[in-house]
Protein backbone atom coordinates (compact mmCIF):
# COMPACT_ATOMS: atom_id res chain seq x y z
CA UNK A 1 0.00 0.00 0.00
CA UNK A 2 1.69 3.55 -1.24
CA UNK A 3 -0.85 6.04 -0.01
CA UNK A 4 -2.57 6.53 3.07
CA UNK A 5 -4.09 8.26 5.88
CA UNK A 6 -0.67 7.13 7.53
CA UNK A 7 -0.20 10.41 10.04
CA UNK A 8 -1.08 11.21 13.89
CA UNK A 9 -3.12 13.81 12.24
CA UNK A 10 -5.76 11.98 11.02
CA UNK A 11 -7.50 11.72 7.32
CA UNK A 12 -6.57 15.23 6.68
CA UNK A 13 -3.21 13.81 6.05
CA UNK A 14 -2.31 11.97 3.23
CA UNK A 15 1.72 10.44 2.86
CA UNK A 16 3.25 7.58 0.60
CA UNK A 17 5.32 4.73 2.81
CA UNK A 18 8.55 7.17 3.02
CA UNK A 19 6.23 9.59 4.76
CA UNK A 20 6.33 12.15 2.31
CA UNK A 21 3.17 14.35 1.56
CA UNK A 22 0.89 16.91 3.60
CA UNK A 23 -1.89 17.89 5.35
CA UNK A 24 -4.66 20.22 5.45
CA UNK A 25 -5.99 22.62 7.83
CA UNK A 26 -9.32 23.99 7.58
CA UNK A 27 -10.57 27.12 8.90
CA UNK A 28 -14.27 27.45 10.62
CA UNK A 29 -15.60 30.07 12.74
CA UNK A 30 -12.49 32.13 13.04
CA UNK A 31 -10.04 28.50 14.45
CA UNK A 32 -7.96 26.83 12.24
CA UNK A 33 -7.92 23.23 12.68
CA UNK A 34 -5.43 20.67 11.24
CA UNK A 35 -6.56 17.18 12.85
CA UNK A 36 -9.44 15.53 12.15
CA UNK A 37 -10.21 12.15 13.73
CA UNK A 38 -12.77 10.70 16.15
CA UNK A 39 -11.37 11.37 20.03
CA UNK A 40 -9.98 9.48 22.43
CA UNK A 41 -13.06 8.49 24.13
CA UNK A 42 -12.30 9.37 27.66
CA UNK A 43 -14.76 12.51 29.19
CA UNK A 44 -13.86 14.34 31.94
CA UNK A 45 -15.69 12.44 35.34
CA UNK A 46 -16.05 14.20 38.46
CA UNK A 47 -14.33 13.91 40.51
CA UNK A 48 -11.78 13.72 37.49
CA UNK A 49 -9.76 10.71 37.60
CA UNK A 50 -6.33 12.38 35.98
CA UNK A 51 -6.12 15.86 34.24
CA UNK A 52 -4.55 14.24 31.60
CA UNK A 53 -7.08 11.62 31.36
CA UNK A 54 -8.94 12.77 28.62
CA UNK A 55 -9.89 13.38 25.22
CA UNK A 56 -6.99 15.55 23.41
CA UNK A 57 -9.32 18.93 22.44
CA UNK A 58 -6.68 19.61 19.12
CA UNK A 59 -8.52 16.85 17.16
CA UNK A 60 -11.45 17.58 15.40
CA UNK A 61 -14.33 15.16 15.40
CA UNK A 62 -16.85 16.80 13.11
CA UNK A 63 -16.12 14.06 10.43
CA UNK A 64 -17.88 11.38 8.16
CA UNK A 65 -16.48 8.57 7.21
CA UNK A 66 -18.38 7.00 4.09
CA UNK A 67 -16.96 4.04 1.66
CA UNK A 68 -12.98 3.04 1.78
CA UNK A 69 -10.81 0.00 -0.19
CA UNK A 70 -6.99 -0.75 0.55
CA UNK A 71 -6.65 -1.81 -3.56
CA UNK A 72 -7.63 -0.06 -5.96
CA UNK A 73 -7.44 2.72 -2.75
CA UNK A 74 -10.37 4.42 -2.06
CA UNK A 75 -11.89 6.87 0.54
CA UNK A 76 -14.83 9.53 0.94
CA UNK A 77 -15.91 11.52 3.77
CA UNK A 78 -16.72 14.47 5.06
CA UNK A 79 -15.25 17.60 7.36
CA UNK A 80 -17.29 20.19 8.45
CA UNK A 81 -19.73 20.64 4.71
CA UNK A 82 -16.74 20.22 2.85
CA UNK A 83 -16.74 16.73 0.73
CA UNK A 84 -13.55 14.92 -0.47
CA UNK A 85 -13.26 11.58 -2.57
CA UNK A 86 -9.94 9.82 -2.67
CA UNK A 87 -9.79 7.25 -5.80
CA UNK A 88 -6.84 5.21 -7.63
CA UNK A 89 -6.58 4.68 -11.27
CA UNK A 90 -3.22 2.59 -11.37
CA UNK A 91 -0.46 4.60 -11.03
CA UNK A 92 -1.84 8.13 -9.51
CA UNK A 93 -4.56 9.04 -6.48
CA UNK A 94 -7.18 11.43 -7.79
CA UNK A 95 -8.66 13.72 -5.18
CA UNK A 96 -11.94 15.05 -6.00
CA UNK A 97 -13.10 18.12 -2.91
CA UNK A 98 -16.00 20.31 -2.46
CA UNK A 99 -15.31 23.00 -0.11
CA UNK A 100 -17.03 25.20 1.53
CA UNK A 101 -15.01 26.36 4.09
CA UNK A 102 -11.13 28.09 3.56
CA UNK A 103 -8.51 25.21 3.62
CA UNK A 104 -4.91 25.18 3.15
CA UNK A 105 -2.21 22.37 2.04
CA UNK A 106 0.63 22.01 3.99
CA UNK A 107 3.79 19.70 3.01
CA UNK A 108 5.72 17.96 5.47
CA UNK A 109 9.20 18.13 4.03
CA UNK A 110 10.86 20.24 1.12
CA UNK A 111 9.35 21.00 -1.95
CA UNK A 112 10.60 21.78 -5.27
CA UNK A 113 8.76 22.77 -8.53
CA UNK A 114 9.09 20.90 -11.64
CA UNK A 115 7.26 22.39 -14.64
CA UNK A 116 3.59 22.07 -13.42
CA UNK A 117 4.32 19.56 -10.61
CA UNK A 118 5.28 19.87 -6.96
CA UNK A 119 7.86 17.23 -5.70
CA UNK A 120 7.57 17.14 -1.96
CA UNK A 121 11.08 14.59 -0.57
CA UNK A 122 11.65 12.54 -3.44
CA UNK A 123 8.85 10.22 -4.33
CA UNK A 124 5.34 12.22 -3.83
CA UNK A 125 3.98 14.22 -6.90
CA UNK A 126 1.48 16.42 -6.74
CA UNK A 127 -0.35 18.48 -9.38
CA UNK A 128 -3.85 20.90 -8.58
CA UNK A 129 -2.40 22.93 -5.75
CA UNK A 130 0.26 25.27 -4.10
CA UNK A 131 0.84 25.01 -0.72
CA UNK A 132 0.19 27.51 1.99
CA UNK A 133 -2.51 29.25 -0.46
CA UNK A 134 -6.37 28.84 0.28
CA UNK A 135 -8.75 26.99 -1.37
CA UNK A 136 -12.43 27.44 -1.77
CA UNK A 137 -15.21 25.85 -4.21
CA UNK A 138 -13.80 22.50 -6.31
CA UNK A 139 -10.36 21.30 -6.25
CA UNK A 140 -8.71 18.46 -8.08
CA UNK A 141 -6.01 17.08 -7.50
CA UNK A 142 -3.32 14.33 -8.67
CA UNK A 143 -0.65 12.48 -6.98
CA UNK A 144 1.58 10.04 -7.79
CA UNK A 145 4.83 8.30 -7.13
CA UNK A 146 6.69 9.42 -10.44
CA UNK A 147 6.32 12.83 -12.52
CA UNK A 148 2.84 12.73 -13.52
CA UNK A 149 2.54 12.81 -17.33
CA UNK A 150 -0.09 15.36 -18.56
CA UNK A 151 -4.04 13.49 -18.64
CA UNK A 152 -7.21 14.65 -18.23
CA UNK A 153 -8.55 14.37 -14.78
CA UNK A 154 -12.06 14.15 -15.09
CA UNK A 155 -11.35 10.94 -17.87
CA UNK A 156 -9.21 9.79 -15.09
CA UNK A 157 -11.57 9.49 -12.72
CA UNK A 158 -14.25 8.15 -14.81
CA UNK A 159 -12.43 5.07 -15.82
CA UNK A 160 -11.46 4.88 -12.18
CA UNK A 161 -15.28 4.67 -10.95
CA UNK A 162 -16.01 2.81 -13.50
CA UNK A 163 -13.40 0.04 -12.24
CA UNK A 164 -13.88 0.00 -8.41
CA UNK A 165 -15.77 -2.75 -6.63
CA UNK A 166 -19.54 -1.95 -6.01
CA UNK A 167 -19.23 -3.63 -3.03
CA UNK A 168 -17.86 -0.85 -0.99
CA UNK A 169 -20.39 1.37 -1.36
CA UNK A 170 -22.64 -1.49 0.31
CA UNK A 171 -23.70 -0.90 4.11
CA UNK A 172 -22.83 -4.17 5.05
CA UNK A 173 -21.21 -5.22 8.70
CA UNK A 174 -17.90 -6.42 6.82
CA UNK A 175 -17.55 -3.15 4.54
CA UNK A 176 -18.12 -1.14 7.90
CA UNK A 177 -15.65 -3.60 9.81
CA UNK A 178 -13.20 -2.41 6.86
CA UNK A 179 -12.90 1.35 7.80
CA UNK A 180 -11.57 0.57 11.77
CA UNK A 181 -8.35 -0.78 10.19
CA UNK A 182 -8.25 1.38 7.02
CA UNK A 183 -8.06 4.82 8.56
CA UNK A 184 -6.41 3.66 11.60
CA UNK A 185 -3.52 2.16 9.59
CA UNK A 186 -0.37 4.30 10.87
CA UNK A 187 3.46 4.88 9.89
CA UNK A 188 5.71 4.52 12.39
CA UNK A 189 9.51 4.15 11.08
CA UNK A 190 9.65 6.26 7.70
CA UNK A 191 13.33 5.55 7.18
CA UNK A 192 12.19 1.86 7.50
CA UNK A 193 8.44 1.67 6.29
CA UNK A 194 6.95 -0.44 8.76
CA UNK A 195 3.10 0.00 9.41
CA UNK A 196 0.76 -0.76 12.45
CA UNK A 197 -2.92 0.04 13.35
CA UNK A 198 -2.98 2.28 15.96
CA UNK A 199 -6.08 1.31 18.24
CA UNK A 200 -7.09 5.40 17.50
CA UNK A 201 -4.84 7.98 16.17
CA UNK A 202 -5.19 9.95 19.00
CA UNK A 203 -4.31 7.67 21.28
CA UNK A 204 -0.75 8.00 20.74
CA UNK A 205 -0.53 11.17 21.94
CA UNK A 206 -2.88 10.46 24.85
CA UNK A 207 -0.55 7.57 25.82
CA UNK A 208 2.47 10.00 25.61
CA UNK A 209 1.28 12.30 27.36
CA UNK A 210 -0.49 10.05 30.23
CA UNK A 211 3.08 8.47 30.73
CA UNK A 212 5.36 11.53 30.83
CA UNK A 213 7.28 10.90 27.93
CA UNK A 214 9.08 13.85 26.18
CA UNK A 215 7.21 13.90 22.39
CA UNK A 216 4.06 14.34 22.60
CA UNK A 217 2.86 12.21 19.92
CA UNK A 218 4.13 9.03 19.55
CA UNK A 219 5.71 7.26 16.73
CA UNK A 220 4.69 3.51 17.60
CA UNK A 221 2.04 2.73 19.93
CA UNK A 222 0.91 -1.30 20.32
CA UNK A 223 -1.59 -3.23 22.21
CA UNK A 224 -0.45 -6.23 21.56
CA UNK A 225 -4.16 -8.34 21.85
CA UNK A 226 -5.48 -5.17 20.40
CA UNK A 227 -2.84 -5.33 17.17
CA UNK A 228 -3.59 -9.29 17.26
CA UNK A 229 -6.96 -8.58 16.63
CA UNK A 230 -6.36 -5.88 14.00
CA UNK A 231 -4.60 -8.08 12.17
CA UNK A 232 -7.20 -10.62 12.31
CA UNK A 233 -9.64 -7.59 11.29
CA UNK A 234 -6.96 -7.00 8.19
CA UNK A 235 -6.66 -10.23 6.85
CA UNK A 236 -10.31 -10.21 5.66
CA UNK A 237 -8.85 -7.12 3.43
CA UNK A 238 -5.49 -7.43 2.68
CA UNK A 239 -3.09 -10.36 3.43
CA UNK A 240 0.00 -8.57 3.42
CA UNK A 241 -0.84 -6.01 5.31
CA UNK A 242 -2.20 -8.77 7.78
CA UNK A 243 1.36 -10.51 8.14
CA UNK A 244 3.30 -7.21 8.40
CA UNK A 245 0.77 -6.41 11.23
CA UNK A 246 1.25 -9.58 13.28
CA UNK A 247 4.86 -9.68 12.03
CA UNK A 248 5.43 -5.91 13.59
CA UNK A 249 4.11 -7.31 16.92
CA UNK A 250 6.94 -9.70 17.34
CA UNK A 251 9.50 -7.37 16.60
CA UNK A 252 8.86 -6.20 20.14
CA UNK A 253 9.41 -9.99 21.76
CA UNK A 254 11.61 -9.73 24.48
CA UNK A 255 14.63 -12.20 24.63
CA UNK A 256 12.90 -14.66 27.12
CA UNK A 257 10.06 -15.02 24.70
CA UNK A 258 7.56 -12.31 26.26
CA UNK A 259 5.44 -10.15 24.26
CA UNK A 260 4.67 -6.91 25.95
CA UNK A 261 1.39 -5.67 26.54
CA UNK A 262 2.30 -2.81 25.63
CA UNK A 263 4.87 -0.29 23.72
CA UNK A 264 5.22 2.99 23.25
CA UNK A 265 8.01 3.87 20.82
CA UNK A 266 10.83 1.79 22.45
CA UNK A 267 9.45 1.60 26.07
CA UNK A 268 7.70 -1.42 27.39
CA UNK A 269 5.56 -2.77 30.10
CA UNK A 270 6.24 -4.98 32.38
CA UNK A 271 3.32 -7.79 31.49
CA UNK A 272 1.74 -9.62 28.87
CA UNK A 273 -1.68 -10.30 27.61
CA UNK A 274 -4.15 -12.43 26.32
CA UNK A 275 -2.29 -14.46 23.28
CA UNK A 276 -4.67 -14.05 20.60
CA UNK A 277 -2.06 -13.83 18.11
CA UNK A 278 -1.72 -17.55 17.74
CA UNK A 279 -5.36 -17.19 16.37
CA UNK A 280 -4.26 -14.33 14.59
CA UNK A 281 -1.23 -16.12 12.87
CA UNK A 282 -3.82 -19.06 12.25
CA UNK A 283 -6.51 -16.68 10.43
CA UNK A 284 -3.99 -15.35 8.48
CA UNK A 285 -2.25 -18.47 7.23
CA UNK A 286 -6.25 -19.85 6.40
CA UNK A 287 -6.71 -17.05 4.40
CA UNK A 288 -3.23 -16.57 2.44
CA UNK A 289 -2.18 -19.92 2.44
CA UNK A 290 1.52 -18.24 2.61
CA UNK A 291 3.81 -21.29 4.18
CA UNK A 292 6.69 -18.85 4.37
CA UNK A 293 4.77 -16.88 6.79
CA UNK A 294 4.54 -19.33 9.06
CA UNK A 295 8.08 -21.02 9.05
CA UNK A 296 9.60 -16.94 9.63
CA UNK A 297 7.31 -16.82 12.71
CA UNK A 298 6.94 -20.14 14.07
CA UNK A 299 10.06 -19.84 16.16
CA UNK A 300 8.75 -16.79 17.71
CA UNK A 301 5.82 -18.33 18.58
CA UNK A 302 7.51 -21.34 20.46
CA UNK A 303 9.39 -18.88 22.24
CA UNK A 304 6.24 -17.03 23.67
CA UNK A 305 4.10 -20.73 23.76
CA UNK A 306 7.19 -21.87 26.64
CA UNK A 307 7.27 -18.36 28.38
CA UNK A 308 3.91 -18.64 29.36
CA UNK A 309 4.63 -22.65 30.40
CA UNK A 310 7.45 -21.45 32.14
CA UNK A 311 5.94 -18.07 34.22
CA UNK A 312 2.12 -18.46 34.04
CA UNK A 313 1.40 -22.74 33.98
CA UNK A 314 0.35 -24.07 37.29
CA UNK A 315 1.54 -27.70 38.16
CA UNK A 316 -1.78 -28.95 37.10
CA UNK A 317 -1.34 -27.71 33.90
CA UNK A 318 -3.72 -24.76 34.49
CA UNK A 319 -2.67 -20.90 33.81
CA UNK A 320 -2.99 -18.04 35.77
CA UNK A 321 -2.26 -14.08 35.32
CA UNK A 322 0.88 -12.74 36.63
CA UNK A 323 3.23 -10.27 37.16
CA UNK A 324 6.62 -11.05 37.36
CA UNK A 325 9.02 -8.97 35.28
CA UNK A 326 10.44 -6.46 37.64
CA UNK A 327 12.21 -4.56 35.38
CA UNK A 328 12.69 -0.63 36.55
CA UNK A 329 13.47 0.48 33.21
CA UNK A 330 9.55 -0.48 32.09
CA UNK A 331 7.07 2.04 31.36
CA UNK A 332 4.05 1.49 33.56
CA UNK A 333 5.50 -0.64 35.84
CA UNK A 334 2.60 -2.19 37.98
CA UNK A 335 3.80 -4.88 40.27
CA UNK A 336 1.66 -7.48 42.17
CA UNK A 337 -2.17 -8.42 41.65
CA UNK A 338 -2.82 -5.19 39.43
CA UNK A 339 -0.21 -5.84 36.87
CA UNK A 340 -1.74 -9.35 36.81
CA UNK A 341 -5.04 -7.90 36.28
CA UNK A 342 -4.14 -5.54 33.72
CA UNK A 343 -2.14 -8.84 31.46
CA UNK A 344 -5.53 -10.06 31.55
CA UNK A 345 -6.92 -7.50 29.60
CA UNK A 346 -10.27 -6.77 31.95
CA UNK A 347 -8.83 -4.11 33.56
CA UNK A 348 -11.54 -3.76 36.21
CA UNK A 349 -13.63 -6.35 35.46
CA UNK A 350 -15.41 -7.76 39.24
CA UNK A 351 -14.32 -11.19 38.59
CA UNK A 352 -10.64 -10.19 39.91
CA UNK A 353 -11.97 -8.88 43.32
CA UNK A 354 -12.28 -11.89 45.43
CA UNK A 355 -8.75 -13.48 43.53
CA UNK A 356 -5.52 -13.01 45.44
CA UNK A 357 -1.84 -13.11 44.27
CA UNK A 358 0.98 -15.54 45.29
CA UNK A 359 3.95 -16.20 43.82
CA UNK A 360 4.03 -13.78 40.76
CA UNK A 361 0.12 -15.22 40.05
CA UNK A 362 -3.58 -14.64 41.10
CA UNK A 363 -4.27 -17.64 42.97
CA UNK A 364 -7.07 -18.59 40.80
CA UNK A 365 -6.71 -21.08 37.55
CA UNK A 366 -7.90 -18.59 34.96
CA UNK A 367 -10.34 -20.30 32.43
CA UNK A 368 -9.40 -17.44 30.03
CA UNK A 369 -5.57 -17.39 29.60
CA UNK A 370 -5.77 -21.84 30.16
CA UNK A 371 -8.33 -22.12 27.13
CA UNK A 372 -6.04 -19.80 25.11
CA UNK A 373 -2.98 -21.39 26.12
CA UNK A 374 -4.65 -24.90 24.94
CA UNK A 375 -5.38 -23.39 21.70
CA UNK A 376 -1.94 -22.19 21.35
CA UNK A 377 -0.50 -25.81 21.81
CA UNK A 378 -3.31 -27.16 18.89
CA UNK A 379 -2.24 -24.10 16.59
CA UNK A 380 1.30 -24.59 17.15
CA UNK A 381 0.73 -28.59 16.65
CA UNK A 382 -1.17 -27.83 13.07
CA UNK A 383 2.05 -25.59 12.44
CA UNK A 384 4.69 -28.40 12.90
CA UNK A 385 2.37 -31.11 10.50
CA UNK A 386 2.40 -28.45 8.17
CA UNK A 387 6.41 -27.96 7.87
CA UNK A 388 7.12 -31.47 8.88
CA UNK A 389 8.69 -30.52 12.03
CA UNK A 390 8.61 -32.40 15.59
CA UNK A 391 5.90 -31.32 17.54
CA UNK A 392 6.28 -33.77 20.58
CA UNK A 393 5.92 -31.32 23.06
CA UNK A 394 2.36 -30.63 21.56
CA UNK A 395 1.03 -33.70 21.54
CA UNK A 396 2.48 -34.72 24.96
CA UNK A 397 1.23 -31.28 26.50
CA UNK A 398 -2.54 -30.97 24.90
CA UNK A 399 -2.83 -34.81 26.45
CA UNK A 400 -2.71 -33.21 29.86
CA UNK A 401 -4.56 -29.79 28.84
CA UNK A 402 -7.24 -32.33 27.69
CA UNK A 403 -7.65 -33.49 31.47
CA UNK A 404 -7.19 -30.01 32.75
CA UNK A 405 -9.91 -28.56 30.56
CA UNK A 406 -12.76 -30.46 32.27
CA UNK A 407 -11.58 -29.09 35.73
CA UNK A 408 -13.25 -25.62 34.58
CA UNK A 409 -16.54 -27.10 34.59
CA UNK A 410 -19.30 -27.15 37.54
CA UNK A 411 -22.11 -29.22 36.06
CA UNK A 412 -23.55 -29.13 39.37
CA UNK A 413 -24.11 -25.50 39.03
CA UNK A 414 -24.18 -25.30 35.14
CA UNK A 415 -21.03 -22.78 34.58
CA UNK A 416 -17.82 -22.95 33.51
CA UNK A 417 -15.61 -20.78 35.48
CA UNK A 418 -11.89 -20.37 36.90
CA UNK A 419 -11.25 -21.53 40.24
CA UNK A 420 -9.12 -21.92 43.19
CA UNK A 421 -7.63 -25.02 45.37
CA UNK A 422 -8.76 -25.33 48.83
CA UNK A 423 -7.14 -28.92 50.14
CA UNK A 424 -8.94 -31.45 47.16
CA UNK A 425 -12.02 -28.84 47.27
CA UNK A 426 -12.54 -26.32 44.16
CA UNK A 427 -13.87 -22.82 44.94
CA UNK A 428 -15.11 -21.52 41.43
CA UNK A 429 -15.04 -17.58 41.00
CA UNK A 430 -18.59 -15.98 41.66
CA UNK A 431 -18.87 -13.74 39.47
CA UNK A 432 -19.61 -15.21 35.72
CA UNK A 433 -18.59 -13.26 32.57
CA UNK A 434 -18.16 -14.44 28.96
CA UNK A 435 -15.16 -16.17 29.85
CA UNK A 436 -17.20 -19.43 30.74
CA UNK A 437 -17.11 -19.57 26.89
CA UNK A 438 -13.56 -20.05 26.22
CA UNK A 439 -13.22 -23.66 26.20
CA UNK A 440 -14.71 -23.74 22.99
CA UNK A 441 -11.65 -22.25 21.42
CA UNK A 442 -10.29 -25.66 21.82
CA UNK A 443 -11.56 -29.47 20.43
CA UNK A 444 -10.55 -30.65 24.26
CA UNK A 445 -14.21 -29.90 25.01
CA UNK A 446 -16.90 -32.60 25.23
CA UNK A 447 -19.90 -32.63 24.08
CA UNK A 448 -21.90 -32.40 26.94
CA UNK A 449 -19.56 -29.46 27.65
CA UNK A 450 -20.32 -27.94 24.83
CA UNK A 451 -24.35 -28.12 25.83
CA UNK A 452 -23.50 -27.17 29.19
CA UNK A 453 -22.05 -23.41 27.74
CA UNK A 454 -25.12 -23.62 25.23
CA UNK A 455 -27.58 -23.59 27.86
CA UNK A 456 -25.54 -20.95 29.55
CA UNK A 457 -25.33 -18.53 27.02
CA UNK A 458 -29.25 -18.86 26.78
CA UNK A 459 -29.75 -18.62 30.20
CA UNK A 460 -30.76 -15.31 32.08
CA UNK A 461 -26.81 -14.23 32.55
CA UNK A 462 -26.45 -13.77 29.38
CA UNK A 463 -29.32 -12.60 27.07
CA UNK A 464 -29.42 -9.76 26.29
CA UNK A 465 -31.05 -7.92 22.83
CA UNK A 466 -27.70 -6.57 22.11
CA UNK A 467 -24.31 -9.14 22.08
CA UNK A 468 -23.49 -10.21 24.99
CA UNK A 469 -22.58 -8.37 27.77
CA UNK A 470 -18.96 -8.41 29.92
CA UNK A 471 -20.38 -9.76 33.03
CA UNK A 472 -23.51 -11.93 34.04
CA UNK A 473 -26.93 -9.92 34.15
CA UNK A 474 -27.53 -11.47 37.34
CA UNK A 475 -24.27 -9.89 39.02
CA UNK A 476 -24.88 -7.34 41.36
CA UNK A 477 -21.84 -5.50 39.86
CA UNK A 478 -23.82 -5.48 36.73
CA UNK A 479 -23.70 -2.32 35.03
CA UNK A 480 -24.81 -2.22 31.36
CA UNK A 481 -24.19 1.78 31.19
CA UNK A 482 -21.42 1.65 33.38
CA UNK A 483 -17.07 2.16 32.84
CA UNK A 484 -15.26 -0.67 31.07
CA UNK A 485 -15.41 -4.12 31.53
CA UNK A 486 -18.25 -4.11 34.64
CA UNK A 487 -21.40 -4.63 32.28
CA UNK A 488 -20.86 -3.44 28.41
CA UNK A 489 -20.22 -5.18 25.55
CA UNK A 490 -16.98 -5.61 24.23
CA UNK A 491 -16.24 -6.98 20.76
CA UNK A 492 -13.29 -9.39 22.04
CA UNK A 493 -15.45 -11.07 24.12
CA UNK A 494 -18.12 -11.47 21.14
CA UNK A 495 -15.74 -12.83 18.25
CA UNK A 496 -13.59 -15.18 20.71
CA UNK A 497 -17.35 -16.68 22.14
CA UNK A 498 -18.73 -16.82 18.52
CA UNK A 499 -15.29 -18.70 17.07
CA UNK A 500 -15.14 -21.63 19.75
CA UNK A 501 -19.36 -22.21 19.04
CA UNK A 502 -18.17 -22.06 15.35
CA UNK A 503 -15.22 -24.64 16.05
CA UNK A 504 -18.45 -27.13 17.78
CA UNK A 505 -21.11 -26.12 14.88
CA UNK A 506 -23.49 -24.65 17.62
CA UNK A 507 -25.88 -22.39 16.34
CA UNK A 508 -25.26 -20.02 19.00
CA UNK A 509 -22.16 -18.72 16.85
CA UNK A 510 -25.26 -17.59 14.33
CA UNK A 511 -26.98 -15.71 17.28
CA UNK A 512 -23.87 -14.02 18.26
CA UNK A 513 -22.97 -12.98 14.48
CA UNK A 514 -26.41 -11.41 14.02
CA UNK A 515 -26.14 -9.66 17.03
CA UNK A 516 -22.93 -8.06 16.77
CA UNK A 517 -23.22 -6.96 13.24
CA UNK A 518 -26.74 -5.52 14.01
CA UNK A 519 -25.20 -3.82 17.07
CA UNK A 520 -22.26 -2.45 14.96
CA UNK A 521 -24.74 -1.54 12.14
CA UNK A 522 -27.37 0.14 14.06
CA UNK A 523 -24.04 2.89 15.87
CA UNK A 524 -23.03 3.25 12.89
CA UNK A 525 -25.85 4.50 11.08
CA UNK A 526 -26.78 6.96 14.14
CA UNK A 527 -23.03 7.96 14.75
CA UNK A 528 -21.04 7.05 12.07
CA UNK A 529 -18.88 5.39 15.00
CA UNK A 530 -17.29 1.89 15.33
CA UNK A 531 -17.03 1.63 19.04
CA UNK A 532 -14.19 0.20 21.62
CA UNK A 533 -17.17 -1.14 23.63
CA UNK A 534 -20.97 -1.04 23.50
CA UNK A 535 -23.95 0.13 26.27
CA UNK A 536 -25.55 -3.86 27.05
CA UNK A 537 -28.83 -1.94 27.89
CA UNK A 538 -29.20 0.26 24.55
CA UNK A 539 -26.27 -1.23 22.19
CA UNK A 540 -25.08 2.08 21.03
CA UNK A 541 -21.72 2.64 22.18
CA UNK A 542 -21.47 6.60 22.94
CA UNK A 543 -22.62 6.93 26.16
CA UNK A 544 -25.96 7.92 26.93
CA UNK A 545 -26.22 11.43 28.71
CA UNK A 546 -25.12 11.62 32.25
CA UNK A 547 -23.59 8.06 32.04
CA UNK A 548 -19.97 8.18 32.75
CA UNK A 549 -17.97 5.50 29.70
CA UNK A 550 -15.39 5.09 28.60
CA UNK A 551 -15.34 3.86 24.77
CA UNK A 552 -13.35 5.40 22.07
CA UNK A 553 -15.59 6.20 19.27
CA UNK A 554 -13.27 4.90 16.26
CA UNK A 555 -11.63 2.02 17.84
CA UNK A 556 -9.74 -0.90 15.69
CA UNK A 557 -11.07 -4.24 17.83
CA UNK A 558 -14.37 -2.71 17.50
CA UNK A 559 -14.38 -4.06 13.83
CA UNK A 560 -14.16 -7.31 14.78
CA UNK A 561 -18.08 -7.28 15.07
CA UNK A 562 -18.52 -7.23 11.26
CA UNK A 563 -16.03 -10.13 10.60
CA UNK A 564 -17.61 -13.11 12.92
CA UNK A 565 -17.68 -15.77 10.04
Amino acid sequence: MRYGFFGNRGINEFLNEKGEGFFFSILKNGKSWNKFFYNVGMPDPSPVLNPLHKDDPTYCSEIHIGPCSFSPFYAKYRLFDNSFEWIQYRNVILLKAHLLNPMDFHANSIVKRVEEYLVIGDEFFVRGIDFELSYLGELEIIISDRQIEFFSFDEYYRKAKEELPLDIFKERAGEIAKASVFYNLTLTRPDEPRFIVQVNKTWAGFMSRLFGLKNSIAGELVFAWDMSFSSIILSRYDILLAENTIKELFSHQTEDGRIPQFIIDDRRSNRSNPPVWFLAVKEIYERGQNVHFVWELYPKLIANYRWFKANRMNPDYTFSWGNDNEDDEALFRLIGKTGAVLESGLDNSPLFDEMGFVDGKLDFACIDLSSMMYLAAEILLEFSRLMSLPGGEFVEDLIFYGKAIHEFFDTRTGIANSFRREGNNKVFAQEITPLSFYPLLSFLVEKDEVRLLENLYLSKHFQNDHAIPSLSRLSPNYDPDGDYWRGRVWPPLNYLAAYGFRRHGSDIHRLIKEASERMLMTEWIKHNHIHENYSASSGYGEPQNAIYARSCPFYSWGGLLGIID
